[in-house]
């Protein structure tokens, strides 16, 4: 990007900012409903195998983050939701590409948040021993994921905001080309016989990359078409 457009996605992602400091009641509503899935996760686990979370608890990060994160995604357009905030954003020249990275920087850091807000919340129910360690192997396909979900439902949720069903229908059109990143994240983790990661399988943490790069830039051409149609 040029100076003038690092210039207009910085103005554009300290708006976003400002915004996310006004509507707490957004945030908090998503961190309660991500708990609410650990807590289904953790009494279901805990009264089917006793607890021994160690095995899967890359995994329970990944689907809390996930369903956490769509219903955050849901909400990325909802203040330029009213009035004509997005005819006149239409009316500024070369603003597509830092308007949508704004929103996908936002979305993204808020995703890895909400991303160790749910690690802490597995580690203190299930007491994970070690929970750093853990962390420090597992940390590289869990970001890859939290990229690829940014990235897919940035756009997407602009396609759909002015759907009164926008929730359901993000959701039916995002989870079918989330599959093959979901299931990477799953993939790139290798396991002993004990349940231990033992460490990451690097053909799918390249597969991971490559999907997140493809899609970055054919979000940001897809929704440039989207804003000037």
């Amino acid at each position: 990007m040029t100076p003038s457009l690092v210039s207009t996605f910085w103005q554009l992602f300290r708006k976003e900012m400002l915004i996310a400091s006004r509507t707490r009641e957004s945030v908090v509503s998503v961190l309660f409903f991500t708990f609410l899935v650990v807590l289904v996760i953790h009494f279901g686990f805990s009264l089917d195998t006793g607890g021994n979370v160690i095995p899967n608890l890359a995994s329970f990060i990944w689907l809390s983050t996930l369903f956490g994160g769509m219903l955050r995604l849901n909400q990325t357009y909802e203040p330029e939701n009213d009035g004509k905030v997005m005819d006149g954003m239409r009316q500024i020249p070369n603003i597509a590409v830092p308007f949508y990275l704004s929103k996908l920087l936002y979305n993204l850091i808020f995703i890895l948040l909400l991303m160790s807000f749910t690690f802490v919340m597995l580690v203190v129910l299930f007491t994970v021993r070690e929970p750093l360690s853990y962390l420090s192997d597992a940390w590289l396909p869990l970001v890859l994921g939290a990229v690829g979900l940014a990235c897919i439902g940035t756009v997407f949720s602009n396609m759909v905001m002015s759907h009164n069903r926008r929730e359901i229908i993000l959701s039916i059109i995002a989870y079918p080309i989330l599959i093959p990143l979901i299931i990477g994240v799953f993939k790139a983790f290798v396991y002993s016989a004990s349940g231990q990661i033992l460490g990451l399988d690097y053909g799918w943490i390249k597969i991971l990359a490559v999907f997140d790069l493809i899609f970055l830039v054919l979000s940001i051409i897809l929704f440039e078409l989207i804003l000037n149609a």
